[in-house]
């Protein structure tokens, strides 16, 4: 006669059944997760091609090197460490967008707000962003090496640590006299309180020695 299995071995078996449902759910759920994080970066890249416009979109790490964004609007776009590089962004409203750690190198920015973005260590070698709105931007330990940042206004930006090498600074070359071009850079506002620029001295964002070698940098690459 056949004894009947014991009832504690009926619930271990459910108990089992239990735990393999319960990992594959697991399983999928973590599947599931992992593709909604990948999946804003394409559907974002894919919006701003399509309609060149995508405000808070989260294009980190996306690459846009090259592409037309003439007049696109990124407003408080996530483009960190995104590839901009050689991108057309002219006219376009990048406003409180995140840029730390993107490339845009030799990006034509020129006429682009970007007024309150987060540019922190931003790659801008060789830009060319005449005219481009900066104000109060984030731009501490950004390069600016061969760029073109001619009228650009940069009043209430923070450069710290930003590095103006070889920078094209077109407004400087009318000064002919040192004092008069040091007291401009100190304060630009005290001959013209409508300009753009900011008061690098007067509010602290270059020293006095950093002034000096600005002019003596101005007067060697202008022949002044």
């Amino acid at each position: 006669m056949q004894m009947a299995q014991p009832r504690y071995f009926r619930f271990s078996r459910a108990g089992q059944i239990a735990g393999l449902a319960f990992l594959a759910a697991t399983a999928a759920m973590a599947h599931a997760a992992t593709a909604q994080t990948t999946v804003p970066h394409r559907d974002s890249r894919d919006r701003l091609l399509a309609t060149n416009a995508c405000v808070k979109c989260d294009l980190s790490g996306v690459d846009l090197s090259g592409l037309n964004l003439m007049g696109a609007d990124l407003s408080q776009a996530d483009l960190s460490r995104a590839n901009l590089a050689g991108a057309y962004l002219t006219g376009a409203t990048l406003y409180q967008a995140k840029l730390t750690g993107a490339n845009l190198s030799g990006a034509v920015i020129g006429g682009a707000n970007l007024s309150a973005a987060d540019m922190g260590g931003v790659n801008l070698t060789r830009a060319v962003s005449s005219r481009a709105n900066l104000n109060m931007a984030n731009l501490a330990r950004a390069d600016f090496s061969g760029a073109k940042l001619e009228y650009s206004n940069m009043e209430g930006a923070i450069l710290t640590g930003a590095n103006l090498s070889r920078t094209d600074l077109y407004e400087w070359r009318s000064f002919l006299d040192r004092r008069k071009l040091y007291g401009h850079i100190w304060d630009a506002t005290r001959a013209n309180p409508d300009t753009a620029m900011p008061p690098f001295g007067k509010n602290g964002i270059l020293t006095d020695t950093e002034i000096s070698k600005v002019v003596d940098y101005a007067y060697i690459t202008r022949g002044l």
